[in-house]
């Protein structure tokens, strides 16, 4: 029930990154160069040298089954879950330019919301001594 919760909150966002990314014409390159009919596997590692704190892989999941309800993830890894310098994080599979198409905005998503719940993680650990909780503001970038 959560998921779908999500889902209808950041949907649009979704459609629109994916809009975005494509501009009209879509990757060109992958749509003359690979096979319609190719199936591919590839997977997300974590490649913050420091470590992280995994946030928007659920986000991520929604952009592939957006783009190409047939692609499959398993998850290795879940959001909170702190990562090593890479660590897998998940293995997704089907369609070449389904997965091409979603992979930058997968990326995007998990690298920005990452960044801030690895930045946040930070600040909560210096806080956790003196008994202060880190809460979210109402000050934030439009659609995200």
């Amino acid at each position: 029930m959560e998921n779908k919760i999500l889902k209808n909150e950041v949907i649009d966002i979704i459609r629109g990154s994916i809009s975005e990314d494509m501009d009209g014409y879509g990757d060109i390159t992958s749509k003359y160069l690979i096979p319609p009919n190719r199936n591919s596997f590839s997977y997300i590692i974590c490649k913050e040298a420091g470590g992280a704190i995994l946030s928007g892989l659920d986000v991520a999941n929604f952009v592939l089954e957006e783009i190409d309800s047939s692609i499959k993830i398993t998850r290795l890894k879940n959001d909170g879950d702190k990562l090593e310098y890479m660590d897998r994080i998940c293995n997704i599979s089907g369609s070449t330019l389904s997965i091409l198409k979603a992979e930058r905005i997968c990326l995007n998503f998990i690298q920005h919301m990452s960044g801030i719940a690895t930045l946040t993680g930070k600040f909560a650990k210096i806080a956790e001594p003196y008994k202060v909780k880190i809460l979210d503001t109402r000050k934030t970038k439009p659609t995200l």
